[in-house]
């Protein structure tokens, strides 16, 4: 089973980011949520949990 990653990121004025998931999954489609992602093997969390960050950035 493979780990999964969800990120709560909050600007000064404590606003939070939210994303809309994609029509096109095939989990939730169109549903509003945190930014996450799948951690594949060999990655460590907190390394993937700063590129999530970066790329939603």
């Amino acid at each position: 089973m493979k780990e999964h990653i969800a990120l709560v990121i909050k600007n000064r004025n404590n606003d939070i980011l939210f994303i809309k998931r994609s029509m096109n999954k095939k989990t939730l489609p169109g549903a509003w949520s945190f930014p996450s992602g799948t951690v594949e093997e060999g990655e460590h969390i907190f390394i993937i949990q700063q590129l999530e960050k970066l790329w939603k950035s």
